[in-house]
């Protein structure tokens, strides 16, 4: 379940920072992409929840992590990371992905998000 210590009103805010697949880039119904069906399939499922599209498209772990403290404003509960696919496919060391990701997750860990 998710909880974030906040009142029962409250719906819980959760960031989807990512690239493309987050954005849902390319969807000609953006209904279907991941951040309205993961918030539907929550909302379904009894939770009050908003998840944030923080998605952009062509987006590195170098990219999210240079947006994520913007990313994460101050409503944020939780975070959600799909970064790494096109730092893949642009052959970047995955020694800086993992740097990256680390610092992303660093920055979350900060603020307390799960």
């Amino acid at each position: 379940m998710l909880t974030a210590g906040v009142a029962a009103a409250d719906p819980i805010t959760v960031v989807a920072l990512g690239d493309s697949l987050t954005a849902g880039y390319g969807l000609s119904d953006q209904s279907q992409g991941l951040v309205p069906v993961l918030e539907g399939w929550l909302k379904a499922n009894g939770h009050n929840v908003v998840v944030q599209n923080a998605g952009v498209s062509g987006d590195t772990t170098a990219g999210g992590l240079a947006r994520v403290g913007w990313a994460l404003g101050p409503d944020a509960d939780a975070l959600i990371v799909t970064l790494g696919g096109n730092d893949l496919l642009r052959g970047l060391a995955p020694a800086g992905s993992k740097a990256n990701l680390d610092g992303i997750l660093k920055e979350a860990a900060a603020r307390k998000l799960p």
